[in-house]
């Protein structure tokens, strides 16, 4: 992690191929093309519908292991089925993903910024963090059916989250609504305790990871049956 603004430079003598993929209705990107790609996606605005990230969604599954896609942050959040085809794509690419908080990550917002491989923080970042928003209408037993699934899902996906970056008593708290609000140099210092908590967690996957144990040979006799 690094307080200060990554900058993505080039030298007089690189060859560069500024190429802009624009769209009427749905997000698009830029990417400046040399030995590997850098692509910015600008979420400066409230997340949106699935369809309006599908070239970003296609970009990431395009991406190689050589490239990187930054995320630059400043938004209040907004529909979960929108930020789900973001996170996916970031799990599927074989891409480098970072996130750059410029001024607001809240909600959605702190979700996707947190799901990136790194986060840099500039001095405008705040976040505010919470749990799902919905509203939902039809017959009792649909509406309980509903509410019960969503909040399923939503609560995973915080777990998945926050643990980590919130204890798990305040992780608790957020789930049974509370608001919890930080500003930059909070981020940055629970990011540390997050990166380190991810730390002990895979070292302990590593330790309980069952070993392969080879198949015992086959006699002769067992190869002839």
């Amino acid at each position: 992690m690094n307080n200060k603004t990554r900058r993505f430079t080039m030298n007089e003598d690189d060859n560069e191929d500024n190429i802009f993929l624009t769209g009427k209705s749905q997000l698009s990107f830029t990417v400046r093309t040399r030995k590997i790609h850098d692509f910015s996606v600008h979420i400066n605005e409230e997340i949106k519908s699935p369809d309006y990230y599908s070239k970003v969604f296609d970009m990431l599954l395009d991406a190689g292991p050589n490239d990187m896609v930054t995320f630059f942050i400043c938004s209040g959040g907004g529909r979960i089925d929108g930020l789900n085809v973001l996170l996916e794509g970031i799990r599927m690419t074989e891409a480098q993903t970072v996130a750059v908080i410029l001024g607001e990550a809240h909600s959605a917002a702190s979700v996707l910024a947190l799901n990136c491989n790194e986060v840099i923080v500039t001095d405008s970042a705040e976040s505010l963090v919470h749990s799902c928003r919905f509203g939902t209408y039809g017959k009792a037993a649909d509406i309980a059916a509903q509410t019960n699934h969503t909040l399923k899902i939503t609560e995973k996906l915080a777990r998945d989250t926050y643990s980590g970056f919130l204890t798990d008593e305040e992780l608790d708290l957020m789930l049974n609504g509370k608001e919890w609000y930080f500003d930059a140099e909070q981020i940055r210092e629970r990011l540390e305790l997050r990166a380190s908590y991810l730390m002990e967690k895979e070292k302990v996957a590593e330790e309980v990871k069952p070993e392969t144990v080879p198949e015992p040979k086959k006699t002769s006799k067992q190869k002839e049956k």
